[in-house]
């Protein structure tokens, strides 16, 4: 499932979007396990890549707020 998809197609380009907020427990996205063997396999990689990422700059963001504010994801009290 992928929640903001572009499309390249014969007249254009067309970006999906797929509301998932009904789901209370939110979406779970496939394993690279999950996925056909014979599905090229830079998909993979640039999958991992992305992660990796994805991964780095939550970390630095997150020590960040840690630092400055005492916590990472902002307790309700304090609003």
């Amino acid at each position: 499932m992928t929640p903001l998809a572009l499309q390249v197609t014969d007249d254009g380009l067309r970006l999906r979007i797929h509301d998932r907020r009904a789901f209370m427990a939110g979406p779970i996205y496939e394993s690279d396990e999950d996925r056909d063997p014979r599905e090229n396999s830079r998909c993979s990689e640039k999958r991992r890549v992305k992660v990796a990422r994805i991964r780095s700059l939550w970390e630095s963001r997150a020590q960040f707020r840690l630092k400055r504010y005492g916590y990472v994801v902002q307790p309700t009290e304090d609003l």
